[in-house]
């Protein structure tokens, strides 16, 4: 914050000589403060009566002047994010660029690291235009990153970005680091550690785990079917990618016959004699590059018959999946009989054989892009006339998450001291998002003058301490945002003026004084 001096010149006219003319127009010169954050100046003419009648006149047009100037002049400064930082996941040593643009251009952008403002050069992170630079991963720099976007009218914070180091898994079986916090904060929430949690260490896990140990399994499917082979990843950071070995060959993609599936399983398409065999499945972590192979070989048989019920193979039984929007969603449905069923898929008991948002591989459904009216219950049946009609079937319960969408809104923007203001703030997102409000990026919690709740914000009794950036913050697990509004508090009380002096709300001071021949108001606003 600052001083902003308002400088109103009238220019005094006389019929007669002047020992000290006034200087030309524009140029006269005044020495400021460095503690001056605008400077403004209009000019008149006049003559020295009308200039010492007119005084008080001159001290409130002054006063609105440099009041129209003022909001006409921070209105396209309020900041807004065009990139904000996102989370990433990096090994120890590895680099990490997190990005934030801003505009306006002439933004001042500053980082926090676990609530606390990050110095230029700390830890060894390079802060450059546009970006922050990691060039080696540690335990001091791992942790929730913030952009701080400053301008003359307030400051506004981004989302968080959570950078989280991946650690190896150590012979002791160790997994690395956990959140520690010299207070517990009340809400697990990264948009509360800022606020409850002045001390954090970011949670740190294992690379890559074993697999768990597995029994051998038996694979049986009818010729002609298509066979599953399942294959279940160990806990890995990032997800890890699967990779099958086939009659002595590593299968990273699908190839002919042989799909690999987003859920990790390998499908395969009208098995035959050829296809019999050992499998075995392997984990790999693209961050670190590590290769971890299952205990366990599993075995395909195929079987031969002349008749044979329809049957669903994979999954063995009904399912709940949950994805976020956005995602392709995959609903594995299997089956196997003599002859080869025909599988059909409804949701909430229409028929989704002719449905635009649907698309099939081999018997599998495939949704490119999920949306909030993809939730709801999916029935897989087969059928090959030969048994109960109803008997093979599964059901799949799907709920599309959402990350926040949110709007703030302020009503009136302008606010008289004393008066109270309302924003709102309108949130979606599945599950429901937790919400924090922000005043020049610090969090704001109940108080006397404040009342919060997640959809309202009341300031009571406004002043000059509170103009500036405020802004709805929401995350909900899937992913976070936030909406900025500005508010800017006005004075209330009438001028007063002399010869000398012009008081308007007790804290804009106008000062009119004739010096050679100029008759100069000036107004000082504590910004």
């Amino acid at each position: 914050m600052g001083v902003e001096l308002c400088v109103f010149v009238y220019v005094l006219e006389s019929l007669g000589a002047m020992d000290h003319p006034p200087p030309p127009d524009g140029k006269f010169s005044l020495s400021l403060s460095p503690h001056l954050h605008r400077l403004s100046v209009w000019k008149m003419s006049g003559t020295p009566w009308e200039g010492k009648r007119k005084t008080p006149a001159l001290c409130a047009l002054c006063v609105l002047l440099c009041s129209l100037q003022h909001s006409a002049a921070v209105t396209d400064d309020v900041p807004v994010f065009t990139e904000e930082p996102l989370s990433v996941v990096q090994k120890l040593g590895g680099s990490v660029t997190l990005g934030c643009s801003v505009l306006p251009d002439h933004a001042n952008i500053s980082w926090r690291l676990n609530g606390r403002e990050l110095p230029e050069g700390g830890n060894g992170v390079l802060v450059r235009p546009g970006s922050l630079f990691i060039p080696s991963l540690s335990n001091l720099t791992v942790g929730i990153y913030q952009c701080v976007a400053t301008t003359s009218v307030g400051s506004c914070a981004s989302v968080a970005a959570n950078v989280t180091a991946a650690i190896c898994q150590g012979s002791d079986g160790s997994s690395g680091m956990a959140v520690a916090c010299d207070r517990k904060p009340k809400v697990v929430s990264r948009l509360h550690i800022s606020k409850f949690c002045p001390v954090v260490f970011a949670l740190a896990v294992p690379e890559l785990r074993d697999f768990e140990p597995d029994d051998q399994q038996e694979i049986e499917v009818d010729e002609g079917n298509t066979a599953v082979i399942e294959c279940h990843l160990p806990e890995s950071q990032p997800k890890a990618q699967v990779r099958y070995s086939v009659k002595q060959e590593w299968l990273e993609t699908s190839k002919g016959n042989y799909l690999i599936m987003p859920s990790g399983n390998l499908q395969i398409a009208n098995a035959t004699q050829d296809d019999e065999g050992p499998y075995k499945c392997a984990a790999y972590n693209p961050v670190t590059q590590e290769i971890k192979t299952s205990s366990s070989t599993d075995r395909l048989r195929i079987r031969r018959s002349t008749s044979e019920a329809a049957r669903i193979i994979y999954p063995p039984a009904s399912r709940s999946i949950m994805v976020n929007k956005g995602q392709r969603l995959v609903l594995e449905c299997v089956a196997s009989g003599i002859p080869t069923p025909q599988v059909t898929w409804a949701k909430d008991g229409l028929d989704l054989r002719n449905h635009n948002n649907t698309r099939f591989l081999l018997s599998n459904l495939l949704i490119d892009a999920a949306t909030e009216g993809d939730s709801g219950t999916y029935v897989c049946h087969a059928d090959n006339g030969i048994g109960s009609a109803h008997s093979a079937q599964v059901l799949y319960d799907v709920q599309v998450f959402e990350p926040p969408q949110v709007r703030v809104e302020l009503q009136q923007q302008e606010v008289a001291w004393g008066d109270s203001v309302r924003f709102s703030c309108q949130v979606t997102g599945k599950p429901m998002p937790t919400v924090v409000w922000l005043h020049n990026a610090e969090p704001l919690s109940s108080s006397s003058r404040h009342r919060v709740s997640a959809q309202v914000l009341r300031v009571l009794n406004v002043g000059p301490q509170d103009d500036g950036v405020y802004q709805c913050m929401a995350e909900n697990g899937v992913g976070s945002s936030q909406a900025a509004t500005r508010l800017l508090t006005v004075p209330t009380g009438k001028s007063y003026c002399t010869d000398d002096l012009c008081v308007h709300a007790c804290v804009r001071v106008c000062v009119c004084k004739e010096i050679n021949h100029l008759l100069v108001c000036l107004l000082f606003a504590n910004e």
